[in-house]
């Protein structure tokens, strides 16, 4: 039986996954890298009071360890930062390889920024000041279209009746594969 995901909104104003036999969790793992104290502790206070497991970093440095250190369902990212600057993470996401979906948070709305990040990968662009609500939306529709992306990605391959590998392979079979039963029957 297949089980689906939706994010709900507990009576106390948490966001939570639940799936169809009604468990709950949390919703992901976010890293939140911002230069300004006040607005990163607010931020991620907001996060963590809706269900989210919430890292920070206040440069682009500890951003570039912690990534090396766990792993993140979500990376909200400002731009201008001390040490690397968030499109040099993203670039340097790219070239390490890691694994992450990335939303930018700037002041700053030059057009040629934003085309930069989303060309290095961000798949969303938020612009300060945010509106919470759009915020908290945007951060939960990435993490639950991660988790079905990985989800598929791991049922896909667990049973290769559904699997690319499986149509792949006997795309290039030389003979016909068949089984015969008891009785002769294909």
């Amino acid at each position: 039986m297949q089980t689906h995901s939706k994010n709900n909104v507990s009576d106390d104003g948490r966001l939570f996954s639940a799936d169809a036999s009604g468990a709950s969790e949390r919703l992901g793992r976010l890293l939140v890298a911002d230069d300004e104290p006040r607005l990163l502790e607010s931020l991620c206070s907001i996060l963590r009071d809706k269900g989210f497991e919430v890292d920070e970093a206040m440069d682009g440095d500890a951003v570039c360890q912690q990534l090396q250190d766990n792993a993140y369902d979500l990376i909200l990212l400002d731009i201008r930062m001390p040490g690397k600057s968030g499109l040099e993470i993203m670039a340097w996401l790219k070239e390490t390889g890691i694994d992450s979906q990335v939303i930018i948070m700037s002041g700053h709305s030059d057009y040629r920024i934003v085309r930069q990040a989303f060309k290095l990968g961000a798949c969303d662009y938020l612009k300060k000041p945010y509106d919470v609500d759009d915020l908290i939306q945007a951060v939960g529709d990435k993490v639950l279209e991660r988790r079905q992306s990985r989800s598929r990605a791991t049922t896909d391959w667990s049973n290769p009746l559904k699997g690319e590998l499986f149509r792949r392979t006997l795309d290039h079979l030389p003979e016909l594969v068949f089984l015969l039963d008891e009785r002769k029957c294909f």
